[in-house]
């Protein structure tokens, strides 16, 4: 391996007023795409076996069809969403191109989406059907925000970074370290809610992992910007989730926890079965 630390730095150095909060307009797009095009060429990518012990989803009834507060019957609504429902870009999504956002704890989901009170969501935990390892691209170089906690497995992966690079060139380990280094600044990127725009550096990156077919990529590991970095959620492609995961239980539930508030819900209905052929949850009456 050779990377050209100059052309890497300047290109980062380049991209670097659009990961500010906000900075992104849809005129900029076509500045920002063709110099992710060749850092995409450039950059390492790294992959990471990961074998979650379950990933857990929360889905906000009346964001789906049929758009109520009702109980979902279907499991297609509480996985990932139809391409033509993608019109705005996500953190890890294009616009036009889904994909299962997870995480490994009701915590951070319920963070991420922060359902209002008093509304209706539905908790989802899935397993792995078999024992084997994902192959996710991990995003991990920035452990902490500030004071807060660091993530602890974005530490893990981190010294599995620093022991693969020591063979490398003081040289090769700088581009090394500045290509997961800016990885991770797009990935915590905040965001202004009001322009989806403002998520296309990472969306798009995303894209560009998800495309590479001979590194066939599973999904994608990044920490929580909701949760000041301190845990991590899972993108994973649709193919992957409906080849390799199972649904192990559902709740509906009412929302009873105030945004930066503890709480409990209560709990409206509970399963544990399903008809995985038809799609249906069967919910227990």
């Amino acid at each position: 391996m050779m990377l050209n630390v100059p052309i890497i730095s300047n290109l980062v150095t380049s991209l670097g007023k659009y990961l500010q909060k906000g900075s992104i307009k849809e005129s900029d797009i076509a500045v920002i795409k063709p110099q992710l095009d060749f850092l995409m060429h450039l950059f390492p990518l790294p992959k990471y076996p990961c074998m979650p012990a379950q990933l857990e989803r929360l889905t906000i009834n009346r964001k789906v069809p049929l758009y109520t507060d009702d109980r979902i019957d279907k499991l297609e609504y509480i996985k990932y969403p139809d391409e033509s429902y993608v019109k705005t870009y996500g953190r890890c999504n294009i616009i036009g191109q889904p994909v299962l956002y997870g995480g490994f704890n009701l915590l951070t989901i319920i963070k991420e989406m922060q359902p209002e009170t008093g509304i209706t969501i539905t908790h989802s935990q899935w397993k792995l059907k078999e024992e084997k390892p994902l192959n996710m691209f991990p995003i991990f170089f920035i452990t902490q925000y500030q004071d807060q906690p660091h993530n602890s497995l974005s530490i893990d992966i981190k010294e599995l970074h620093y022991a693969y690079t020591k063979k490398f060139s003081e040289h090769d380990k700088r581009g090394f370290d500045l290509a997961m280094e800016f990885f991770a600044k797009c990935f915590a990127k905040e965001i202004d809610e009001t322009n989806h725009f403002d998520y296309f550096i990472s969306a798009y990156i995303s894209k560009k992992i998800f495309d590479i077919k001979d590194l066939s990529y599973d999904g994608i590991l990044f920490p929580s910007v909701q949760m000041k970095l301190g845990f991590s959620n899972m993108a994973i492609k649709p193919t992957v989730f409906d080849e390799k995961f199972k649904p192990v239980e559902v709740k509906y539930e009412m929302n009873n926890t105030s945004h930066g508030r503890n709480g409990i819900n209560n709990v409206l209905c509970w399963t544990n079965k399903f008809d995985v052929d038809q799609g249906l949850i069967m919910w227990d009456r």
